[in-house]
C-alpha cells in the first residue's frame, strides 16, 4: 500500500512531514494542528468530540500528557467548550502547564476542579 504523500492542512503551520495530528487549542482558543510527538513534557490542552454513541455536536476539553512513553488524556470538567466554567478550567490547566508544573501536579489540579 502506498503512503499518502499529498499535502496536509497542517503542513503550512508545521512545515510538513506530519502523518498524525491532534487538534490543539492555543490560549486564544483558535485551533492549530501539531503532530503527536510535539506534545510537550508537561502536556497540553486540546478539544475533543466524543465518538461512538454520543449525541450532539459538542466538543470538550482534555489534558494530554505522556506517562511511561504512552500518550494519555484526562477530561477537564466544566461542560462543553462553550461553557464559561469549562473555558476557565481549561485556562487554569494551561496556566499550570505554562508555569512548568509536572503532569502529576496538573492531574491533581484537574481532580480538584
Amino acid at each position: 500500500m502506498k503512503k499518502d504523500l499529498s499535502p496536509k492542512p497542517w503542513d503550512a503551520v508545521l512545515g510538513g512531514k506530519h502523518d498524525s495530528v491532534l487538534d490543539i487549542i492555543s490560549s486564544s482558543t483558535e485551533s492549530i494542528h501539531i503532530s503527536k510527538s510535539s506534545i510537550p513534557f508537561n502536556g497540553t490542552v486540546a478539544r475533543y468530540k466524543p465518538a461512538g454513541t454520543a449525541r450532539g455536536n459538542f466538543e470538550y476539553f482534555r489534558y494530554y500528557y505522556y506517562e511511561e512513553d504512552r500518550k494519555k488524556h484526562k477530561h477537564i470538567k466544566g461542560g462543553n467548550t462553550s461553557c464559561q466554567l469549562a473555558i476557565s478550567n481549561a485556562q487554569l490547566v494551561r496556566d499550570a502547564i505554562a508555569t512548568g508544573k509536572s503532569p502529576s501536579e496538573i492531574l491533581k489540579l484537574i481532580d480538584t476542579l
